[in-house]
């Protein structure tokens, strides 16, 4: 269920509660005038409660995150995640993925092969390809197959990384990520449009890009 249609739905329910008080009211109506102005009065009582009640359920909403203004959500593991390279084992050259291609960096694939519990997540940044050339992350292309991916259920978004700029400064930048399991990986949903590289990413300096950063659904700067 959406955020609209939980939002009707909550008033409608208080809608339909309100209608029939005010048919029983309707009905019950006695004829002299003091029992019709108290009449008169319940009726405006029920339809402040109505209002109130609305009210509360629309606060409930918005507390509940379903809508958040910018309709950001953030991706964060719960259970086992790993987020770099197993021991030092190195990753060799990658070939280019192909359209409708996926292909892991060895330190991706040489982890979810050996680790065996199903509830561990993967941190790891997802390069992706058009016609054998890279999509810059802040793509219209970019941000419609990710958009694609999370409406299939997977956590995949944007993350942030930092590289050097001038003399020692450093500078942010975001890249498409995913954290998903190894069945996941395994059975990637990829488009026939776009070819998929899979890795850990690492900051400029060799570190890896801890998983506590999280994936966010949306990027902040505006698709071109």
């Amino acid at each position: 269920m959406n955020n609209e249609e939980r939002l009707y739905q909550a008033i409608g329910e208080v809608d339909d509660e309100l209608l029939e008080r005010m048919e029983q009211a309707m009905a019950e109506q006695p004829t002299g005038r003091a029992d019709r102005n108290r009449n008169k009065g319940r009726l405006l009582w029920q339809a402040a409660l109505s209002s109130v009640l609305i009210a509360a359920a629309l606060l409930l909403i918005f507390n509940d995150g379903l809508f958040n203004r910018d309709g950001n959500v953030t991706y964060t593991a719960s259970g086992p995640v790993v987020d770099r390279a197993i021991g030092n084992e190195p990753s060799s050259s990658v070939v280019t993925p192909g359209n409708g291609q996926i292909v892991y960096f060895d330190s991706v694939r040489h982890a979810f092969e050996t680790n065996k519990d199903s509830r561990t997540k993967y941190f790891v940044a997802i390069d992706l390809f058009a016609d054998d050339t890279p999509l810059n992350v802040g793509s219209f292309d970019t941000h419609r197959e990710l958009k694609r991916l999370q409406e299939l259920g997977l956590q995949v978004g944007y993350a942030e990384s930092w590289t050097y700029q001038g003399e020692g400064g450093q500078v942010d930048y975001l890249y498409a990520a995913g954290l998903l399991t190894a069945e996941q990986l395994k059975n990637f949903p990829a488009s026939s449009e776009y070819g998929y590289a899979f890795r850990f990413a690492t900051n400029a300096d060799g570190t890896p890009v801890p998983a506590e950063n999280g994936v966010r659904s949306e990027s902040k700067a505006k698709t071109k």
